[in-house]
């Protein structure tokens, strides 16, 4: 009996052993219980210090309460005889807290004092007080010093036991917590990390791992999440076997590419060190001789473009300058044109960097020959050109020298058996009183190109003060949207796409809305060509591609249905090497179904670099993804083009669907564009439908899906998920 009681005392201590060896190992119990801890005894000690403040604030009290009690004591004994008083002094004992006093009258007059005769009370630790008639009841006052030696031990000791009440509760509510821990939180912890590892060990089977016990809390939560995660994994590990060859391809073009940059890189490094070999010689030659003809030699080179032989950016500032300081003085007016050549990239990577050489020497030449000798010109940067045209009688003389400059530009070049076409983008300013520096003759003719270049190019345009308004309020923008994402600004819209055949919907369209906490809700078309000009575009159409993602698949889990979403993509982002991998990512991460997520692309998009937008495009549509050309008929794109395009929907522009009013409309191009893309097997889609009579006409003429506000506005997502539950709920009425 007594061996049995022992075995189960034993087994008890050893499973008591193993638990506390459990959470000794634990980092998490040992961080939460070192943080009770530390917080029982940061709580105790401010407890502690009050307490003892109090303690002795009473203590002081008492004394002060004995001591008046003496001394009233002597004042009855006295009769308030002062005689009487002096004479009982010696008669105040050693034990008393009373180590003297002095009686005074209530004019201040000292009448008596009492005071021990005691060798130790120099020694003793004292502290004042004083009595009025109000204390003592009588017309007197007291000034007192009392004993308080005892005070301070009387206060240690008290702290003591206070410090082991405190570490006594801190000690157990510290090993409650490390229990609790291991019943709540430690064991199931340790059963999804040995279902884990186990689960990483067996890669080909991760399902087999699944945790079947969910519960309803936090930790069930994180349960659930990882057999979602298995899911995924064992999707992304076939995805990952079948995308190996294309990671191979992609690999081969990543080092053509790199290539075709490093041969560019040492031709520029070339004509680099054939610069300074220039440079170089001439010093030689200055030090040579110490001459006047080497020294105007070498400041020629030193303001010359060593490749057109025009003036560099440094004596354009220069010349900037001077006629800034001049116009200051007189009346005269002059003009200055900043030439940027459209589509200049393409020529060096389409032609090469020789011939991209030979255009732009071509082009000096062409300017050359429209300027007098009195205008300066010069070349900026690799595509920009600068004129200084000097006595401008009026904006009409500049815009006419403008448009010779682009007449003589646009005349085609030949290089060989090619012949290149040329356009060129013009922006001017007239210079006037109010120009300070050369910089800022220099930043508005910039804003005067941009708006030229974004009038689709070869064209000038005059700078006027709207534009620096315009582009301060760019800048302005451009910093706030940069604090968007982190700030939790942008927010996601949905537009229900209707199923023109089963009059369902089929999915929605994802636009992106800011809702600045200054400007209120800031409109798409103000803040997405601004991301588009900087690389903040890429970010955010990386956060809109996983947000919409995410949603989809959240609402295809709460039984919403297989909905098709769709996200704009914009050029710059089709430019981006790394454009699949984060698709095939998104996707991975998300766990939505590739042929459940669209990619849009404007046609003008598609058009820029078409070879390396076809090849991307197909590694998108050999994810699974679907692709469509939005704003199809706005934009220049080759039928022949389009064929070669792996996408599966047009989208018809709005413009078109506007066209279509009554009974008199004939519709003419959406009826084209219907019939086009039914006839090379892609499905046809209406967006800014508005009114019925344009949704019977696109339906009789065989539009597969219809988007506008005619069916629904663009919805947030908690508007989105009713309507599409009121719409599922009248399709089973009707059924």
């Amino acid at each position: 009996m007594k061996a049995g009681v022992m075995t189960m005392g034993l087994s008890q201590f050893t499973k008591r052993s193993l638990v506390l060896k459990k959470l000794s190992r634990c980092r998490l119990c040992k961080q939460v219980t070192g943080a009770v801890f530390l917080a029982i005894l940061i709580v105790e000690g401010a407890i502690l210090i009050f307490s003892v403040h109090n303690f002795e604030r009473d203590r002081l009290l008492e004394v002060e309460r004995e001591g008046l009690a003496v001394v009233r004591a002597w004042l009855q004994i006295s009769g308030d005889n002062p005689l009487t008083l002096n004479k009982m002094s010696p008669n105040i004992g050693n034990g008393s807290v009373l180590l003297s006093a002095e009686i005074m009258n209530e004019a201040g007059q000292e009448i008596a004092s009492l005071s021990q005769y005691s060798i130790l009370a120099p020694k003793m630790k004292s502290f004042d007080v004083q009595w009025t008639k109000d204390d003592l009841g009588y017309p007197l006052i007291v000034q007192a010093k009392l004993d308080k030696t005892e005070i301070p031990a009387q206060i240690t000791a008290f702290i003591w036991r206070i410090i082991g009440l405190v570490l006594l509760i801190s000690f157990f509510v510290t090993a409650v917590t490390m229990v609790i821990l291991e019943w709540l939180m430690l064991s199931p912890i340790r059963h999804l990390r040995d279902r884990m590892n186990k689960a990483g060990i067996d890669l080909a089977h991760p399902e087999k791992y699944k945790i079947n016990q969910i519960r309803r809390d936090e930790l069930g939560d994180v349960a659930l999440s990882y057999n979602d995660l298995l899911h995924r994994l064992s999707a992304a590990f076939s995805e990952i076997r079948v995308q190996q060859d294309n990671l191979q391809q992609n690999n081969a073009k990543l080092e053509t590419l790199v290539s075709d940059r490093t041969r560019e890189l040492k031709s520029v490094v070339r004509d680099l060190r054939r610069e300074a070999v220039e440079r170089e010689r001439a010093e030689k030659a200055l030090d040579a001789s110490n001459g006047q003809f080497n020294a105007e030699y070498l400041k020629k080179i030193a303001y010359t473009d060593t490749l057109t032989g025009l003036a560099n950016r440094g004596l354009f500032m220069d010349r900037c300058h001077q006629l800034i300081r001049q116009i200051k003085r007189s009346e005269e007016t002059s003009a200055v044109h900043l030439i940027d050549l459209d589509g200049f990239n393409g020529i060096n990577q389409n032609y090469g960097q020789a011939v991209g050489d030979l255009v732009l020497q071509s082009v000096a030449d062409r300017l050359g020959e429209l300027v007098r000798d009195s205008d300066t010109l010069a070349r900026l940067s690799a595509d920009e050109f600068a004129l200084i045209q000097l006595d401008v009688a009026d904006s009409d003389e500049a815009a006419i020298l403008a448009q010779r400059i682009m007449d003589h530009v646009s005349q085609p070049i030949k290089s060989g058996d090619d012949v290149i076409d040329l356009t060129c983008s013009i922006g001017i300013t007239l210079l006037n009183i109010g120009d300070e520096t050369p910089e800022d003759v220099l930043h508005h003719v910039t804003l005067a190109k941009r708006r030229a270049k974004q009038q689709s190019g070869s064209s000038y345009q005059f700078y006027v003060e709207e534009l620096n308004r315009q582009a301060i309020e760019r800048r302005a923008i451009e910093r706030d949207l940069k604090q968007a994402i982190p700030n939790g600004e942008l927010e996601l819209y949905y537009q229900p796409k209707l199923d023109v055949e089963r009059g369902t919907v089929s999915g929605m369209e994802a636009l992106i809305r800011w809702n600045h906490p200054e400007r209120g809700f800031v409109s798409p078309a103000q803040f997405i060509p601004i991301a588009e000009r900087s690389s903040l575009i890429v970010s955010i159409g990386d956060w809109v591609l996983r947000e919409a993602t995410r949603q989809a698949r959240r609402w295809q889990a709460d039984g919403l249905g297989d909905l098709k979403v769709a996200v704009n993509v914009s050029a710059v982002q089709l430019k981006e090497i790394c454009m699949v991998t984060l698709v095939r990512q998104v996707l991975l991460e998300s766990g939505l179904s590739p042929h459940l997520l669209e990619l849009e692309i404007t046609e003008s998009a598609v058009m820029d670099d078409v070879e390396h937008t076809i090849s991307v495009l197909e590694e998108l549509r050999d994810l699974g993804v679907s692709l469509s050309i939005d704003d199809f008929g706005t934009g220049y794109s080759s039928l022949n083009y389009i064929k070669r395009f792996p996408v599966k929907r047009i989208k018809i522009d709005k413009a078109f669907i506007d066209e279509i009013v009554d009974e008199t409309s004939d519709g003419v191009i959406a009826k084209a564009v219907i019939t086009m893309g039914h006839s090379m097997g892609m499905e046809i889609t209406a967006e800014g439908v508005e009114d019925a009579f344009q949704q019977a006409f696109l339906s009789n003429h065989g539009v597969d899906e219809i988007q506008g506000y005619l069916f629904a506005k663009p919805l947030n997502a908690k508007e989105f998920e009713a309507f599409v539950s009121a719409q599922s709920k009248a399709q089973m009425a009707a059924e």
